[in-house]
């Protein structure tokens, strides 16, 4: 071999191995950035799986801190009903107490004639007088001063038929008071110490408003 041909075999050997140093380097930065490229992935993932881990983890906890919070309200809740009724309770059985004793007082039978009087000096129609059985024994009282009440109205002058009264027990009543009918008009006015009672309970009830609202784990 001459030395022409040995150089051109050494240029040949020289590119070859120029070439081969190329892909080589070109093939490792490719796999390098394959490597990274799927590195990043993995990462991504891991990081994107433990952020939906945490939150479904901090979800669970909410769930469960919204569920003992609703449930230590809602016996909250139940507790003041119940004391709260509790105290309706004290506070109208003594309202009760001091309207029987009211009712077995000295002043009563003269505040009922009143109110008897004061009822049907504004009605004209004729009227039967509801009253505790117990009160029977003012029933004569009542009539009495019916009576004057009509001769007052009669003294001023009317065209009406003198109006007519009668008197007759209702168990229905059992703390005093007395409740008018008029059977011709259609008429009842119900002027008992019961219904007193009764409305004012209603009332209470409605200035104090429920004890127990919505549910707020319902709302949540």
């Amino acid at each position: 071999m001459s030395v022409r041909d040995e150089e051109k075999l050494m240029r040949f050997v020289n590119e070859s191995l120029g070439e081969a140093e190329e892909i080589a380097a070109r093939i490792d930065a490719e796999v390098s950035a394959e490597e990274a490229r799927r590195l990043e992935e993995g990462e991504h993932k891991i990081l994107t799986e433990a952020y939906e881990h945490i939150q479904s983890e901090l979800k669970n906890i909410r769930r469960e801190n919204s569920q003992t919070i609703s449930r230590e309200i809602m016996e909250k809740r139940r507790e003041l009903l119940l004391y709260r009724e509790q105290i309706m309770g004290k506070v109208f059985d003594l309202t009760r107490e001091k309207l029987v004793g009211f009712a077995a007082g000295d002043t009563y039978c003269k505040w009922l004639v009143k109110l008897c009087v004061d009822v049907l000096r504004k009605q004209s129609a004729s009227f039967t007088i509801f009253l505790s059985p117990k009160d029977m024994q003012y029933k004569y009282n009542i009539l009495e001063a019916l009576d004057a009440l009509l001769d007052e109205k009669l003294e001023f002058g009317t065209s009406d038929a003198a109006p007519v009264y009668s008197v007759t027990p209702d168990k229905n009543i059992r703390l005093g008071g007395a409740r008018f009918y008029s059977s011709a008009h259609g008429i009842s006015i119900d002027a008992t110490l019961d219904d007193g009672l009764n409305a004012e309970r209603s009332h209470f009830n409605s200035l104090l408003g429920p004890a127990v609202c919505d549910d707020p784990e319902a709302q949540a």
